[in-house]
């Protein structure tokens, strides 16, 4: 989770109806990734799995960088249902149906290898969204599977 203080948004657009891209960006650290199950103390965090929470109609891409390094971790674009996947008719591919894919890290072969940050590894979470048209509770959270190294040595 990115943000555990104020996870709903109002988007601002002085013209609802004008076709226009709203951005949501949040600057955090390692050490304040997570809302559970968070280890007192730890050096390190490696990233599993990891997908935005993206509303449909609005959310078009969400990105995860170190700030630090400039590297992108993680960057998940939205897919709707369309044609190009076969007819709308089919579950899942339904014309507002939405997919968030998520970035998948691992030793396997086609994965990139897990990304590890330290707790004081500055994050920069942006979300962009579709401001056309007024969608209250735009979100800006990531979940996921990753692992707190506690390892005192």
């Amino acid at each position: 989770l990115i943000d555990a203080d104020v996870n709903d948004y109002e988007e601002d657009n002085a013209r609802y109806g004008t076709p226009s891209v709203g951005k949501l960006t949040a600057r955090l650290t390692g050490k304040d990734i997570g809302l559970e199950d968070v280890p007192d103390r730890f050096s390190a965090i490696t990233f599993y799995v990891m997908t935005p929470h993206c509303h449909a109609p609005s959310c078009i891409r969400e990105e995860f960088w170190n700030a630090d390094t400039g590297e992108l971790i993680c960057n998940v674009t939205a897919r709707y249902g369309s044609p190009d996947f076969g007819p709308l008719s089919m579950p899942f591919n339904e014309a507002n149906y939405i997919a968030i894919p998520p970035c998948l890290f691992g030793h396997q072969a086609g994965l990139r290898g897990p990304v590890t940050i330290s707790p004081s590894t500055n994050i920069t979470a942006i979300k962009y969204f579709n401001n056309t048209f007024r969608h209250l509770g735009q979100m800006a959270q990531w979940t996921g599977l990753m692992k707190y190294d506690t390892d005192p040595f």
